[in-house]
């Protein structure tokens, strides 16, 4: 479309000189061309724009799945320690009850405190099938003055003191 021929502008005005003088001049119409520099840079931005975006999410994405790993490996390490700990809680359990055992009471018992079994002349019985009955002391007497004193006392330690 383009050409190297220039304009002959002498020749265009010959042809407007020539022509209908009367005929009134129309001013020439302005065609509206887009800039495709404007065009380009905006699409250019909203490229980056949606490639920022997107390059964020996946970070996050990945950051998340990051997380979520460590906490899995903590809950993992936690998880076998608790293990080990009811290992050793049975242990020590099982331990206790043979050291609480009659046999290794009886053992420490006679072995390291000299003690010895019970026996029969030993044992005293109580008859308490003879009926149930209770024995009173007999109150002692207050006067006048125990009175006084017992509401003192009483009132000092109402008062604190």
């Amino acid at each position: 479309m383009a050409s190297n021929l220039a304009y002959d502008f002498e020749a265009l005005e010959r042809k407007y000189a020539a022509s209908d003088v009367s005929k009134v001049r129309q001013p020439a119409q302005l065609h509206v061309v887009e800039n495709r520099n404007a065009h380009s840079k905006e699409s250019f931005m909203r490229g980056a724009v949606i490639f920022i975006v997107i390059a964020m999410l996946v970070c996050v994405n990945l950051y998340n799945k990051m997380l979520l790993t460590e906490l899995t490996t903590e809950i993992e390490a936690q998880q076998e320690q608790y293990q080990l700990l009811q290992n050793e809680h049975k242990l020590m359990q099982m331990q206790l009850e043979s050291k609480t055992s009659l046999r290794t009471v009886s053992d420490i018992a006679q072995n390291e405190l000299g003690m010895a079994a019970v026996e029969s002349y030993q044992i005293e019985y109580i008859d308490l099938g003879a009926g149930d009955r209770v024995v009173l002391a007999k109150a002692p007497q207050m006067d006048l003055a125990d009175y006084i004193q017992k509401a003192y006392y009483s009132v000092l330690e109402y008062l604190g003191f």
